[in-house]
């Protein structure tokens, strides 16, 4: 799952693979997903 320019969207797993992006643990889209019973193996 992509989130840019404010929409949400897909990108192949090989863009991806091996790279390391964190996100704030106070960003909106974590705070949505925990209150919706999201589970981040943490």
């Amino acid at each position: 799952v992509v989130h840019k320019d404010g929409r949400l969207g897909s990108i192949p797993l090989s863009r991806v693979a091996g790279r390391i992006k964190t996100v704030p643990k106070n960003h909106y889209l974590v705070k949505a997903a925990l209150a919706v019973g999201t589970s981040f193996g943490i």
